[in-house]
């Protein structure tokens, strides 16, 4: 059999600013039919895995089928690890592109794609609704071992069931601050009480340059209750607002001691850190800290999610029950998860793994070495990393849909008209055949972007109100409506606590 690798359209990486709309987009198109390398078939031992996971009765029909996201503005499955496994099995693979959730889990329940990749969401509706293969057999015998990740792969695990799988990870969002400042208080906060309370200890004028307000996986995870189905967003976006006000007060303060060296805030909310954390970074020109706390820095759990770990950036995949192609399924997340797989995810033309530390431990010395070159500090960042592992607990409820429709109401809301009237311009560009859409992405790619826009605007006023003063006393229940309405489009139905 001869290995083919076929995409069809493109994939990219696109970012949208919450106040302004601003679109940038690297697009790479990979069409690869035929392909006449070498590659040493039958690498893959499908009798061995059929037998362990009792499929017996299913055999291999040496295609694999997986469905991703059009548009993802976060990590994803990597083209070229894709080529390389079609190489070595002799798998022939489609890639299948959703411009909607809504498209992505109706194919995944009917069967159209053999695996799901890079949808939290979407993976763990229906992993709660029952939809999903168990993957025990499959990464079951990776636990334990010592030589894995066990709290990355058991994030994975829903009410009890190995249902989804996660091959790498970075922090969906988290805390860095000054570790003194953290030891001198006995640790890490554990709510955002305490959390408030360190901040505000922080030297005035260098606590923050600001949060970007996009960053709700964590309010999402802690307003979430899936065993009750209920969404309750008034303690979390209380909390998260409440943040967000003493930030943007101090970024007004915020200043740089020189053009060339900017000085970095005591208090960052990152999401997804490329790992390489700087660890010495509150220095003056002079080389002394100007934190009272000294230089170095640590990431901690965003204690919004009351006394919970960090949460876990990934690009999770998963085997729908109706899978068509199950044997060839398990057979790539076997070859995924083993040493070779786990090695291959970091090769390019300049050695990385782009979708962040391995679960495979032997494999985070190396991701760590891909942006450093001092053994010392590599090391040390990768012993932080298997830290930061043991205390990363569950995927986050989102969807870059999701996460990104959710920004931009509150811009329409924030910026009122004038957002509205900003994204109608560059419509017009558009349909006008503007240079300016063809210079960031082709037409194939715009046409998403405008048709999952268009979907986020129906059902708002013509005229979003806008109040003046700032005050939002609705803003509650106006978010989690659209959340509530959002997820019951995709077969989960939320009750909204406020509501009863």
């Amino acid at each position: 059999m001869k290995p083919t690798f076929r995409v069809r359209g493109c994939y990219i990486a696109i970012f949208f600013t919450v106040i302004v709309f601003v679109l940038f987009s690297s697009c790479t198109a990979v069409q690869e039919e035929n392909d006449t390398n070498d590659f040493q078939e039958n690498t893959i031992d499908r009798t061995k895995i059929e037998s362990e996971e009792g499929l017996d009765s299913a055999t291999s029909s040496g295609e694999l089928t997986i469905g991703i996201m059009k548009v993802s503005f976060g990590t994803s499955v990597s083209t070229a690890l894709l080529q390389d496994y079609a190489l070595v099995s002799g798998v022939r693979i489609e890639i299948r592109e959703y411009v909607s959730d809504r498209e992505m889990i109706d194919a995944a329940r009917s069967g159209e794609v053999d695996l799901i990749a890079g949808n939290d969401l979407v993976n763990l509706i229906l992993a709660h609704e029952g939809s999903l293969r168990e993957l025990e057999p499959v990464l079951g015998g990776l636990l334990g071992t010592g030589e894995y990740f066990d709290n990355i792969l058991e994030s994975g695990r829903i009410n009890g069931r190995l249902l989804i799988a996660v091959p790498h990870f970075l922090l969906a969002e988290e805390v860095c601050l000054p570790e003194k400042a953290i030891a001198d208080r006995g640790g890490a906060p554990h709510n955002m009480e305490e959390l408030f309370a360190l901040y505000d200890g922080l030297e005035e004028g260098y606590r923050s340059s600001g949060i970007d307000r996009s960053q709700l996986e964590s309010v999402l995870d802690a307003a979430l209750d899936w065993e009750k189905g209920e969404i309750d967003l008034e303690r979390p976006f209380g909390d998260f607002a409440s943040l967000v006000r003493r930030a943007e007060t101090d970024a007004e303060k915020f200043t740089f001691l020189t053009e060339e060296v900017p000085v970095q805030p005591l208090f960052q909310l990152g999401r997804g850190y490329a790992g390489i954390e700087p660890l010495e970074h509150f220095y003056e020109n002079d080389g002394e800290s100007y934190s009272k706390y000294g230089s170095e820095a640590r990431l901690i759990p965003f204690p919004i999610r009351e006394n919970k770990g960090f949460l876990i950036r990934t690009a999770s995949l998963a085997v729908p029950e109706k899978a068509e192609n199950l044997s060839d399924a398990f057979a790539f997340l076997s070859w995924l998860f083993s040493k070779e797989g786990q090695e291959t995810m970091r090769k390019g033309d300049k050695p990385k793994y782009p979708g962040g530390c391995p679960v495979w431990k032997s494999g985070a010395r190396l991701w760590a070495a891909a942006g450093i070159k001092d053994k010392t500090e590599c090391e040390e960042i990768a012993d932080r990393w298997e830290e930061y592992a043991k205390e990363a607990d569950r995927l986050p409820p989102t969807s870059e849909n999701l996460l990104l429709s959710i920004a931009e109401l509150i811009d329409l809301r924030t910026l009122g008209e004038e957002n509205r009237e900003r994204w109608e311009t560059a419509k017009e560009t558009y349909e006008e055949g503007s240079e300016w859409w063809e210079y960031y992405c082709d037409k194939e790619i715009a046409q998403s972007l405008l048709y999952r826009y268009e979907e986020r605007m129906k059902g708002l006023p013509e005229k979003p109100p806008y109040y003046k003063d700032g005050t939002w006393p609705d803003w509650i229940p106006y978010l989690e409506g659209f959340i509530a309405e959002y997820t019951e489009e995709l077969g989960l139905n939320l009750r909204i606590a406020s509501t009863g």
